[in-house]
């Protein structure tokens, strides 16, 4: 997480013009409507997603498809246009309809590290919560900042107003606290300034665009076994430094009876070491099912590490991870890497090491 190299656009104004020959761009700041009761009832008269509410299942918000609209914002650091170009034209060439928050088309690169002042991003951020007609909200890029608005982020919304929300890095934060609090599924997956490859969009529209309730499995050959076996439970996780940066507060990730999915970047064994023991003293491990690890560079390297050398990332794992006695996957794609899957936080999924495959049940 730490590190970051944050892009910054040479002249935003004219960027911003270029893209708006692609795909319209509105204030995202201007007044709307608060949502205060749905309007949409089943025919008994009850509302379904109190329903579901009620019999503990996740909420699944409906997938996209042509015409519906998705709101681009950076709740945590610095993006501009020119950034997002890649995504902004696959959008348009799904019939997706784009708008771009004002952290974005407004940047000043006055904040440091974050895109706005806190009170702005949980501002834009609750307004598209809001809004009737995003159907969607994408974070940006990651960074750092989400850990300040949290508190701030009005997620009792998404009960009557279910909405996709996907990212990854520090936006896990704000997928897992919004599946926590209003029992909705959310997306770990690619953000704004994503390179979008074709096996990036495969899975993102598998997962989000026209989908069905059919299973999806992954298979990825790449994959390493830690420590054998076939397992089902609920996706949750993400990056790890965010994983364990909410551990004691009301937002931190519920782990009975799940599959926790971890990625991480440039951060060196004895860091990647202190967090999963944080997670394994606070009790996160102690009722999961399996674990799912993503990429990590160089597995077997060692670094110095005065007056000695460091441990391996893969024998950090076996320290830590493997006496758990669960199913154990590394070499997943997930996370901060070009080929990445999308993954439904709180969807029901098997895990099957002998056939290196992770299914997703939807719906």
């Amino acid at each position: 997480m730490n590190r970051r190299k944050f892009i910054i656009a040479s002249s935003l104004l004219a960027s911003t013009s270029a893209f708006s020959q692609i795909i319209p761009i509105k204030d995202s700041l201007k007044s709307e409507t608060i949502i205060n009761s749905p309007n949409i009832k089943s025919s008994d008269d009850k509302l379904p997603t109190v329903k579901a509410l009620e019999s503990n299942k996740p909420i699944y918000p409906n997938s996209l498809m042509l015409g519906s609209k998705v709101a681009i914002v950076s709740p945590s650091s610095v993006t501009n246009v020119w950034e997002l170009s890649r995504t902004l034209k696959y959008f348009k060439n799904l019939g997706l309809e784009v708008e771009l928050g004002k952290t974005i088309t407004k940047q000043t690169n006055k904040y440091g590290y974050l895109a706005a002042p806190d009170e702005v991003r949980a501002d834009e951020f609750n307004s598209f919560l809001q809004r009737d007609d995003i159907d969607a909200i994408i974070a940006s890029r990651g960074g750092y900042g989400a850990i300040r608005i949290i508190d701030k982020i009005d997620f009792e919304v998404l009960k009557i107003k279910p909405k996709i929300l996907l990212g990854f890095s520090d936006f896990t934060l704000i997928l897992n606290a919004a599946s926590k609090i209003s029992n909705i599924v959310t997306f770990h997956g690619p953000v704004g300034i994503s390179s979008f490859t074709n096996f990036t969009r495969d899975y993102f529209q598998k997962l989000l665009y026209n989908s069905n309730n059919q299973p999806i499995a992954i298979k990825n050959n790449d994959i390493q076994v830690l420590n054998e076996g076939v397992v089902q439970g609920k996706l949750v996780g993400g990056n790890l430094t965010m994983l364990a940066s909410c551990l004691g507060s009301p937002y931190e990730i519920e782990t009975d009876g799940a599959i926790l999915f971890i990625e991480e970047t440039n951060e060196q064994s004895y860091q990647v070491d202190r967090m999963l023991s944080q997670l394994r003293i606070a009790g996160k491990f102690k009722n999961i099912k399996g674990i799912i690890l993503g990429e990590f560079a160089n597995l077997r390297k060692k670094r110095p590490f005065y007056p000695n050398y460091s441990n391996t990332m893969m024998e950090v794992f076996e320290q830590i991870l493997k006496p758990l006695k669960v199913p154990i996957i590394i070499n997943f794609p997930i996370g901060h890497i070009s080929n990445q899957v999308t993954l439904p936080i709180l969807s029901e999924a098997s895990l099957d090491t002998s056939k290196k495959t992770l299914t997703i049940f939807k719906g």
